[in-house]
Order: structure tokens, then C-alpha cells, then sequence
């Protein structure tokens, strides 16, 4: 309902600003007229503000105000051919309105025409960012998207690895889709956090102009499921109980394995599995074996036999498991063990280890 709103209100705006301007092309209005004025941002502190030419007029008073606040005579156009005016100096990326008036001198005196319809007009571009938004992360990227409704022909993309360090220039984006620009960093290091900003800049009469900075948005490079850096089995021959160490990745969440004697609770949730995979001649063969777990340990000594253990990012965790049968792992196999556990309140597992 809020991005319907405001499409509704940005309309709205444009169409007041391009009513005036729809008669520009007039050449001249009669004194009675009111004058018809425009304003184009020419700078990052720079205004051009035209009118047309008012029939008998001997010259033009110009006035400028800030939103909400009274119009000021800024200058008084004494040609009446004279018919555009340099704002300069103004404040960088703020929106200012003008109006105008005719005058001639009637034996004597100044008599004036009727006030223009009043304009804005931008100094650089005023319009802040919408957002940006984290759209995805991943251990090897970051995404986000933002929206802005001014005028803007790119994006620049500032990062930093603190909010309050310095941001360097990344890179441009001069594309967006619908509304919406968007941007992936790809040039991330799992683990680390980092901080995004946004410039919208546009081409003004050949002048390069920059709007103002966006907030930062904080996003981590982090895997999407829990992941275990390393895996190795202790007991080295064969046996019906196998203890297999699993190190956590520094950067992976905290994962909650859990072992149950209650046997409604899922199979899956209970076990471990390896797969063992070996060339037989030009044949692959391929084992799969289903180890109970029986006990869940931080220091290889002292076993949970029924709970939950949570393992932080970094950490080391044992799990021992058994089997009816007895197990081995020999030399020349590849072995892969699927090991389930609970991230972030869900059922996942530890894959490809």
C-alpha cells in the first residue's frame, strides 16, 4: 500500500511541475499575463531559472524561497530582453522555489505585472535514497536493491568494513529494473561484515552531479546453512561404535545437534550417515551405512546420551554413533557423512563433509 501511495504523490508532483513548462514554448505574453518560469538544475550549487518575454515590460523581479518559508527578491532583471538568471552558490542537493514578476515605468512609476506560477528548482539532486535493502547473502556475496525517486542517471556503490570507517568507491551501476536498482558484491571474504552505501549522480547539461549518501546497510558474508570445516573419524578400524569430530566453521551460526532415545522422534534426526565410495576396476562401488547416535560430547571425554548439544561457529563437537554391524574406513575410499542437526529452530544438515 506504502510503494502504491507513493507513486500516487510522485505523479502528482511531476505534474505540477511540467504545467507551467507545457507553455514555455510561447514566445512572449501579453503584460496582463502571468509570466511562464522554469528552473533547471545546472550544477551541484547551481539553479538556471528562464522565463518568457512579458510585451512592454521594461525589465523582471525575481524571487526564491525555501520549502515552507516566504519568497525573497533575489534579483531584478532591469533588460527586458534579458530573460534567464544563474542561481549559484546555492546549498548542495536542496530544492528551492522561484517566482517572477514583470514590471514597466508608467510616467515615472513601476507598475507591475501579475506574479508566475511558482517552480522548483534543485540544486544537485535532494531527493534522499529508499533504503538500500539486504536482498541476499552467501559466503560469497552480497545483494541488496534500493529505489529513488529523482532524477539519476547511475548509482555509485561505497564500502566499508566499519559503519563509522572510511567507504571507498566499489563501483557503478547505470541500470536498474522497474522501480528498483540492485547490486551484488561479489569481491567478499566469508565471515566478514560489511557496510554498503549508495549515491544517486546524473548528467545536468554536461555536469557531472551527485546526490546525497544513503544510511548503511550492515550484511555479512555467511553461509545460508551451517557448515562444518572439517570432519574426521577417530576410531580408525572396524568397530560397531564410530566417533566421528566435526569442527564448525568460524563464521557458521550456532547449531543444535541433538541425540534422543525416544524412538517417535525421526529417524533422521537420529542418525548419522556414511557413504563410502570406492573403484572396484572400471567400477564404482558405493556403501551406504546408518550409525545410531548415542552420545554428543565438546571435549571427547564427557557424553550427552540424551539432549541437545550447541555447537558455535569455530567449535569442536564428537558424536558418537553405532551400528550393529562393525564398521571401518579403509584406505583408497572416499568417504562423505551426512550428519542432521537443527539451524536456526529448522531441521538441516551438515553435508559433504
Amino acid at each position: 500500500m506504502k510503494k502504491k501511495l507513493l507513486i500516487i504523490v510522485t505523479a502528482a508532483a511531476l505534474t505540477f511541475a511540467l504545467l507551467p513548462q507545457a507553455a514555455f514554448g510561447a514566445s512572449s505574453v501579453s503584460f496582463s499575463d502571468r509570466p511562464v518560469i522554469k528552473a533547471e538544475t545546472t550544477g551541484q550549487r547551481t539553479i538556471k531559472v528562464s522565463w518568457t518575454k512579458v510585451k512592454e515590460a521594461k525589465g523582471y523581479e525575481l524571487y526564491r524561497a525555501l520549502p515552507g518559508k516566504a519568497f525573497q527578491k533575489i534579483k531584478t532583471v532591469k533588460s527586458a530582453s534579458l530573460l534567464t538568471y544563474a542561481d549559484k552558490d546555492r546549498k548542495s542537493n536542496t530544492s528551492y522555489y522561484y517566482r517572477l514578476k514583470a514590471y514597466k515605468v508608467t510616467k515615472g512609476k513601476k507598475v507591475y505585472g501579475r506574479y508566475s506560477w511558482s517552480v522548483r528548482g534543485d540544486a544537485g539532486l535532494p531527493q534522499e535514497v529508499n533504503g538500500p535493502w539486504l536482498e541476499a547473502s552467501g559466503e560469497k556475496g552480497i545483494g541488496f536493491y534500493w529505489s529513488y525517486d529523482g532524477k539519476a542517471d547511475g548509482c555509485y556503490i561505497y564500502r566499508s568494513e566499519s559503519e563509522d570507517g572510511d567507504f571507498s568507491l566499489i563501483d557503478n551501476v547505470t541500470e536498474k529494473e522497474e522501480s528498483y536498482w540492485n547490486y551484488a558484491d561479489d569481491g567478499v571474504k566469508g565471515g566478514e561484515t560489511y557496510f554498503y552505501k549508495v549515491q544517486p549522480y546524473a548528467d545536468c547539461k554536461g555536469t557531472l552531479v551527485k546526490g546525497r549518501m544513503s544510511k548503511a546497510l550492515s550484511a555479512s558474508a555467511i553461509y545460508d546453512q551451517p557448515v562444518a570445516a572439517k570432519s574426521s573419524l577417530i576410531n580408525g578400524k572396524a568397530s560397531n561404535e564410530l566417533i566421528f569430530k566435526v569442527t564448525m566453521e568460524t563464521f557458521s551460526y550456532d547449531t543444535v545437534f541433538a541425540v534422543s532415545t525416544d524412538l517417535t522422534v525421526e529417524k533422521e534426526q537420529r542418525q548419522v550417515t556414511l557413504q563410502q565410495s570406492w573403484k572396484n576396476g572400471d567400477a564404482e562401488e558405493l556403501r551406504e551405512t546408518f550409525l545410531h547416535i548415542s552420545g554428543l560430547s565438546k571435549d571427547g571425554i564427557t557424553y550427552t546420551e540424551d539432549g541437545s548439544v550447541t555447537a558455535s561457529g569455530g567449535e569442536t563437537i564428537y558424536i558418537k554413533a553405532s551400528c550393529s554391524d562393525p564398521v571401518s574406513v579403509g584406505t583408497g575410499e572416499t568417504s562423505r557423512i551426512i550428519i542432521h542437526c537443527l539451524y536456526d529452530g529448522n531441521a538441516a544438515m551438515l553435508d559433504n563433509l
